[in-house]
């Protein structure tokens, strides 16, 4: 539904991040923006829209997918990564598969919509999903993939600068770069997608200290990473820097700027420190860190020395949905000490803040744009708005997105 003129939405309780939950709350968009977030009673516009009975909510944001495996649900193995990343290349080999990825990419938009998802931040190998992220109402990150030995381009800086250059960009979706990994992208090729993005504003990406497996390629130029790159003929085109991994990023300027940095599953107190001392962003993914068997996530470590930590949902290849609900829903269960409002910044305005769109997102505050999303009270869960939205198993009612608003369940 797009609405003209002031608009009203309302609903039992409306949780703005910025300031306590509001019980009967109400907020009033204009022109796709927020005007006023408060009490109902005070806030009358000639339109209204009453959810009745449900929370809402700023929209969730995604900070990293790979929508293009959607078509890979249920056909990989659970377990470890590097068994998964063979199984992963073997697919993606097969006749027709390009075909089946862009379908995979507009039904993986849809479910990540219907999830209330309202920014997504998506890699893609071959940068072919930023056309079919453009005819979503998605508000999306489209980072363009670079991986040094790949097949396909973008291979070398300049495959990857002419993807970005032919890329389309509007009030809703913008293009960034991805360094796909430390193994995987030579040190001058890190160096440069670096102060390309420095220079130029743009939004960087890239999977950071995975597995211990990755540290010890990178340090040592041994063990299994080693063994499957050199394998395929890899070693030869990006020869292992044996060097300290956060020694070898910090001398790229990685962490001289802001930068989501994917997953960060290997990290001791010392790099936590290095970190703590960055504008860098950690992207943690819940269920599919749980997918891959890693060890324990440090992301409280994280929280606790000021480190930006946001969620993703990676894909569909490694994850039973693209729901940032169903990640917050799952710590809540596995933490259940886990302070609810953090958990909901985390889906929410740490994101935001990570790809750089706090001022506009991530938050219901006048100014913003608004994006938001609706979720069903349950009628016997806590009379705490988070707790009740965390314990359900309630799908969102309704999403915005610059005050539009899209049906997505039946209520």
């Amino acid at each position: 539904m797009t609405t003209t003129g002031p608009t009203t939405f309302r609903a039992k309780h409306v949780v703005p991040i910025e300031g306590a939950p509001i019980e009967n709350g109400a907020v009033e968009v204009v022109d796709g923006r927020i005007t006023a977030v408060g009490p109902a009673g005070p806030i009358a516009s000639p339109h209204a829209v009453d959810f009745g009975e449900c929370v809402l909510l700023p929209g969730f944001v995604n900070a990293h997918t790979h929508l293009e495996l959607t078509t890979y649900a249920d056909q990989l193995p659970t377990g470890d990564l590097w068994d998964w990343i063979p199984a992963l290349v073997r697919q993606r080999a097969l006749t027709g598969q390009f075909a089946r990825e862009q379908d995979g990419i507009r039904r993986g938009a849809a479910l990540a919509l219907q999830a209330g998802t309202t920014t997504l931040a998506d890699i893609s190998r071959q940068h072919t999903a930023w056309p079919i992220l453009c005819e979503t109402p998605l508000r999306c990150v489209c980072f363009a993939e670079l991986l040094c030995f790949a097949a396909e381009p973008a291979r070398t800086i300049d495959e990857l600068a002419e993807k970005v250059r032919a890329t389309r960009t509007d009030a809703r979706r913008s293009v960034g770069i991805a360094p796909h990994a430390p193994y995987s992208v030579t040190p001058r090729q890190l160096r440069d997608c670096v102060a390309w993005a420095r220079r130029e504003r743009l939004p960087l990406t890239m999977h950071v200290a995975e597995t211990p497996e990755e540290r010890q390629y990178i340090e040592t130029g041994t063990g299994r990473l080693y063994e499957l790159l050199a394998a395929g003929g890899f070693v030869e085109k990006n020869p292992p820097p044996r060097q300290p991994l956060f020694e070898y990023l910090a001398a790229s300027g990685l962490f001289d700027g802001p930068a989501l940095l994917a997953h960060v599953n290997d990290v001791s107190d010392a790099e936590l420190d290095r970190l703590s001392r960055s504008a860098c962003t950690v992207v943690y993914c819940p269920r599919a860190h749980r997918f891959f068997g890693h060890a324990a996530h440090r992301f409280r470590d994280m929280l606790a020395r000021g480190i930006n930590v946001c969620l993703g949902t990676d894909s569909l290849a490694s994850n039973a949905s693209l729901s940032i609900l169903d990640e917050m829903r799952f710590l809540h269960r596995e933490y259940p000490d886990l302070d609810v409002h953090t958990l909901l910044e985390m889906g929410t305005r740490r994101g935001a803040r990570g790809l750089c769109m706090e001022a506009h997102i991530g938050t219901l505050a006048p100014g913003k744009r608004a994006d938001f999303v609706v979720v069903p009270l349950h009628p016997k869960g806590s009379a705490r708005p988070l707790v009740n939205v965390l314990e359900s198993a309630s799908q969102p009612l309704a999403v915005a997105i610059d005050g539009e608003t899209f049906a997505v369940h039946a209520s």
